[in-house]
C-alpha cells in the first residue's frame, strides 16, 4: 500500500492583512471563498469509518498569519466543557472535555509538527512532536482562538502566526496538516 494514499492537498486561500477579526465567528467575507475541509474519518473506537458528528475546517492565511475557521457540529446539550489553566492538557483535555487539535508540519518532513490544541471552553494547549515520536509539551506558542456556541455546533477561529513554525517562507510553500477531534461522551478520536 502506498503511505500517502490518505495524503490529500488544499490550497489556503490568502487574504489582506487585518480583514479577520478574531472573536469565534466566520462572518467575513474571507472565510466564504475558502474551500471547506469535511472528508474526516475516525480513528478510534471505529478506526476509517465516518465521525459521529461532522466537522467543517477552512484556512485562509495572509503574510503573517495562518487563520483556522473550524466549525465542530454537535448539539449543544451533548458538548461537554472544562474550564482549566493553558497548557494543561492531562487535566482539561485528555477525554475530559470536547476538543480540536491542528498540527503543522512546516517542514513537511513527517517527522516534526506543533501542535494546537483548543477544548469547547476556549482553554488552549499547544505542543511539538519531534522524531514522529517525542512530545515535547513544555514548548509554548503564541496564537490565539476564540469560540462561539450555537444550538447546533461550536466554532473555533483561530489564529496562528506563522513565525510559530520555524520555516523559510516560499512561494511555493508546502507544510503538512492534520486535523483531529475528541468527542467526549463517545470517547470518539
Amino acid at each position: 500500500s502506498n503511505a500517502n494514499s490518505n495524503v490529500k492537498e488544499y490550497s489556503p486561500y490568502k487574504i489582506e492583512p487585518g480583514k479577520i477579526v478574531l472573536d469565534g465567528n466566520l462572518e467575513e467575507n474571507q472565510w466564504k471563498y475558502a474551500h471547506k475541509i469535511v472528508d474526516f474519518v475516525q480513528l478510534d473506537p471505529n478506526f476509517n469509518s465516518s465521525p459521529s458528528q461532522n466537522s467543517e475546517v477552512k484556512v485562509i492565511y495572509d503574510n503573517d498569519n495562518i487563520y483556522f475557521g473550524i466549525i465542530v457540529y454537535d448539539s449543544k446539550e451533548n458538548i461537554s466543557y472544562k474550564n482549566g489553566e493553558y497548557d494543561d492538557f492531562e487535566n482539561i483535555f485528555f477525554e475530559n472535555s470536547d476538543y480540536f487539535i491542528i498540527e503543522i508540519d512546516s517542514h513537511y518532513d513527517r517527522n516534526n509538527s506543533y501542535g494546537f490544541a483548543i477544548n469547547s471552553s476556549n482553554v488552549q494547549s499547544d505542543y511539538t512532536i519531534y522524531d514522529n515520536e517525542f512530545f515535547d509539551d513544555n514548548w509554548d506558542g503564541v496564537w490565539y482562538s476564540e469560540i462561539s456556541v450555537s444550538n447546533q455546533s461550536w466554532v473555533i477561529e483561530c489564529k496562528i502566526p506563522i513565525n510559530n513554525l520555524r520555516f523559510d517562507n516560499e512561494s511555493n510553500l508546502s507544510m503538512g496538516i492534520n486535523f483531529m477531534r475528541y468527542i467526549k461522551r463517545n470517547d470518539e478520536y
